[in-house]
Formats: C-alpha cells, sequence, structure tokens
C-alpha cells in the first residue's frame, strides 16, 4: 500500500516538472511562415527558438535564420531563396533589413508573398513595430516605384479563398425608387 502511494506522489511530481518545462518553451515558440509549393500563399510552423526573449536582435536573427531553412512539411517551401543575401538588420522601434540586389529578381507574385511571410513572422516579436526592406541600401519600392515602407501583420490581407484570385458570383435584384 505504501509503495503504491509513494508511486502515485512521485508520478505527480514528475507530472507537475513536466508542465513546468512546457510553460517556459511557450514562451519561446514562434510561428515562421513559408511559402506554399504552388507559390500562392503562406502557411505557418510554429518552432521553439533557442535564444532568450529578452534579447530582441538575436531573436530576428534566429528567426531569419529559420527563414532561411526548408520547413519540416514537404509541402512548403523556404521563405528566403539561397541567392538572396541578408546584408544587415538594423533595428530602433522596427526592424530594416537590408537584401542583396537578387532580391529585385524575384517574380512579383513571389516577392509579395515573400515580404508578407517575413513580416508575419517577425512581427511576433514584441518590441518592434514594423518591418522595413531595403535592397543594396535603397529602400524597396513597388512596380510602380512608389515607395513600399513600413509595414506590420495589417499590412496584408489574408484571402479566405482557395485560389489567390477567386471570385465569388450572386444574382441580385435591385429596386430603385422613381
Amino acid at each position: 500500500m505504501r509503495k503504491k502511494i509513494i508511486c502515485i506522489v512521485l508520478s505527480l511530481l514528475l507530472l507537475l516538472g513536466l508542465v513546468g518545462c512546457d510553460d517556459k518553451a511557450v514562451g519561446n515558440s514562434y510561428d515562421i511562415f513559408y511559402l506554399n509549393l504552388e507559390m500562392t500563399k503562406i502557411l505557418s510552423e510554429s518552432h521553439q527558438i533557442s535564444v532568450s526573449n529578452d534579447n530582441p536582435e538575436e531573436v530576428v536573427s534566429e528567426l531569419l535564420n529559420l527563414l532561411k531553412q526548408s520547413p519540416d512539411d514537404s509541402d512548403l517551401r523556404k521563405t528566403i531563396p539561397d541567392n538572396i543575401k541578408i546584408y544587415s538588420i538594423k533595428e530602433d522601434s522596427g526592424i530594416v533589413i537590408d537584401f542583396s540586389e537578387e532580391y529585385k529578381e524575384l517574380l512579383p507574385t513571389e516577392e509579395v508573398l515573400i515580404r508578407a511571410a517575413i513580416v508575419r513572422t517577425l512581427s511576433q516579436i514584441k518590441n518592434y513595430s514594423y518591418v522595413s526592406f531595403l535592397v543594396e541600401g535603397e529602400p524597396l519600392t513597388n512596380q510602380d516605384g512608389s515607395l513600399v515602407g513600413y509595414m506590420d501583420q495589417a499590412s496584408f490581407v489574408e484571402n479566405p479563398g482557395k485560389q489567390i484570385n477567386s471570385i465569388l458570383q450572386k444574382n441580385l435584384t435591385l429596386y430603385f425608387a422613381d
């Protein structure tokens, strides 16, 4: 009888110890956003990072390294291609990332999805309110030449449809007053 009670108490203590370990790991868990293979949307995988949340610069570097690596899910592709180099990361109240010239060679759809994945990943860090991009030290511009500027999670709209250009059609009856 005593052995059973001792085993139950030890099991409960072990269980409480494991629950405490899980709580610490959750604080270092981030969603890393990757592109799907068709390059039509971004999806996330949860990752535990090895650096402390107390040092935001190290968190930024760790998250960018994860974006350069292949995801665990084989239906996803890495966010930052191998040929694109990151020269510098400057931080004050936001994150400014300087990419190599190869960033300009991305297809327009791919570039927007990569930008959205990076912004959605990095905007989870509490100390920073925006993300901005440079290419070879120059501010990133759209195809029409306008500046992209500062971005946060609200800068991108999630498409609820299955395709990137999904259209909903509905017949309506309109009534006009004379």
